[in-house]
């Protein structure tokens, strides 16, 4: 009796889904006192995002579904409806969320965030320290923002646990906020940083006519300053809120982050591969004048490596377990 119930009841949720997805982007269209064009890309961009939230349909669908649905009621042409999918930022993405992946999965970030941790010191100061440290270095080795926040966020869950805060408490609030901003604030620093750095470096050659370019150097040269002083004012405020204050009650956690960076042992032959494959893609970054090639495009196709046989850090059914489909919408 009881599972009749509940999936008359899931029945009834999924029913009353629909009929918002639909419900909504119809009755803009019929009654909203816009000429037609504007009726249906309100419509279309509304359902889609609609159909999204609901989860009604798989997310690639829905992102075929909208740009196929601007041609067929005249919003958009197919050469501009379509336009995304030609440009390398979607890739960037996906290659950006492969290489964090990876990382995370062979430890090396974990190793690296380690060694960093103990050479800045494990107190409240050694974190402040240590979140500026991981902040300038490791948009170096990952580029896209979300994976160093996949990497990152456990590693500052670990932290508060080996500390012994209480989950929403200011000292937790204060810690995972400071890892945040070390990953989200960081990208500003390099060309490389993150994938909207690269996209945005491409649009200056093209609204110019490729008469300003930005290389990675150039960019360095531009943007680190400005970059610091906001990856600077990003940590240190919750750091001045809620860490400093209550600095007493954090013990230094220098033996326990030793024990856990000794545990990993050696550098493992898959860290190794990663690393010289992530060195390369930053040389790659730094040598796009000298090279002429197109810097994005070619980190695009050493991440690929990460799939070669001998190399084998990915396979397609670890592809498979990652959220990627996102980037479709």
């Amino acid at each position: 009796m009881a599972s009749s119930v509940s999936a008359t009841n899931k029945k009834g949720i999924e029913v009353l889904k629909w009929v918002v997805a639909l419900g909504v982007p119809l009755t803009i269209l019929c009654f909203t006192p816009f000429d037609m064009i504007l009726r249906s890309y309100l419509a279309i961009s509304l359902g889609g995002i609609l159909f999204w939230a609901l989860q009604v349909i798989p997310e690639p669908i829905t992102g075929l579904l909208i740009p196929i649905l601007f041609c067929i009621a005249g919003v958009a042409s197919p050469d501009v409806a379509f336009a995304p999918w030609s440009m390398i930022l979607p890739w960037l993405v996906l290659a950006g969320i492969i290489m964090g992946e990876v990382m995370a999965n062979t430890g090396l970030v974990k190793r690296i965030a380690y060694k960093i941790l103990l050479i800045t010191g494990c107190s409240g100061k050694g974190l402040l320290l240590g979140c500026f440290a991981i902040g300038v270095f490791l948009p170096l080795l990952v580029s896209s923002t979300w994976a160093k926040l996949l990497i990152l966020g456990p590693i500052g869950m670990a932290i508060c646990k080996t500390w012994g805060v209480k989950p929403k408490s200011k000292i937790a609030t204060g810690i995972m906020a400071m890892i945040l901003f070390a990953s989200l604030s960081s990208c500003h620093l390099y060309m490389s940083g993150d994938d909207a750095m690269i996209f945005i470096t491409s649009l200056f050659s093209q609204v110019t006519n490729g008469e300003v370019t930005v290389d990675f150097f150039r960019w360095l040269k531009l943007m680190w300053l400005p970059g610091f002083g906001w990856l600077a004012m990003s940590i240190l405020t919750p750091y001045f809120m809620f860490i400093r204050p209550n600095r007493d009650m954090l013990p230094d956690i220098s033996d326990h982050i030793r024990t856990e960076y000794q545990a990993m042992g050696k550098m493992s032959k898959d860290e190794i591969k990663a690393l010289v494959i992530v060195v390369l893609i930053l040389l790659n970054f730094m040598l796009e004048t000298k090279t002429g090639l197109n810097a994005a495009h070619v980190m695009v196709v050493l991440v690929s490596l990460f799939f070669v046989p001998g190399i084998n850090l990915m396979t397609a059914e670890k592809l498979n377990k990652l959220n990627i489909w996102i980037i479709f919408l």
